[in-house]
């Protein structure tokens, strides 16, 4: 596939869409792949591409580090001080 069509690729909204489930739900422990999971088939088809790019950035953060924010209070990481993080932290807490 050339760089065009990669592009075309990396911005069809249900291509992201499948690729944040399966990413939200192959995390490595289970208990985050519930916690996402969870939050991701109530919320994924309302999410803005402002919010996709979000938390297809918050992936990216370590499991246990992720688990301690959503789980434990721990303090929200640098730069994912967002409406979403603060819906899937609510959304957590009321589960």
């Amino acid at each position: 596939m050339d760089q065009a069509n990669d592009n075309a690729v990396d911005k069809d909204p249900e291509i992201r869409r499948r690729r944040l489930l399966f990413r939200a739900g192959h995390r490595g422990t289970r208990e985050m792949d519930i916690l996402l999971m969870r939050f991701l088939d109530r919320e994924l088809d309302h999410f803005t591409e402002v919010e996709m790019t979000q938390f297809e950035a918050m992936m990216n953060i370590p499991d246990q580090e992720f688990y301690d924010v959503l789980v434990k209070g721990a303090p929200i990481p640098v730069g994912f001080d967002t409406d979403l993080m603060h819906r899937l932290i609510d959304s957590v807490e009321k589960a």
